[in-house]
């Protein structure tokens, strides 16, 4: 396979990362949150799929399963954090000044990327 087709791939399988990092609403909101919902059980499916062609074996399809991981990681830390903290997480990334509290998005914003890093290397290496 192809180099392209293999980072594409990746970057497919890593698209819940970049709602997180670009519009995490997405995630929150019923109607995208189905659509994201689908694509993830597709892609899940499709990273179990793949490897029986004879062009896919040996290949990252397994990082095809990070979506549906990552959108479910997100709703529960995004659970555990409101039940702590009484409101929606806010992004820390682009954030120029402080307000009260951005400790606990930071956590919950660093919480997110590390695991959601672990993740894609376990998967990776064919470990989950």
């Amino acid at each position: 396979m192809p180099l392209d087709l293999t980072l594409f791939i990746v970057l497919l399988g890593t698209f819940g990362l970049w709602i997180f990092g670009i519009k995490r609403e997405l995630f929150i909101r019923p109607k995208s949150f189905k659509l994201i919902l689908i694509i993830s059980i597709v892609l899940f499916i499709m990273a179990y799929v793949l490897p029986v062609f004879d062009a896919f074996k040996n290949k990252p399809v397994n990082i095809l399963k990070l979506p549906i991981l990552a959108l479910f990681l997100y709703r529960i830390l995004r659970a555990f954090f409101r039940k702590m903290n009484d409101r929606e997480p806010k992004d820390t990334f682009w954030v120029m000044h402080t307000w009260e509290g951005i400790w606990a998005d930071t956590v919950f914003n660093i919480s997110f990327w590390l695991i959601h890093g672990i993740l894609f290397m376990l998967l990776l290496a064919e470990k989950i």
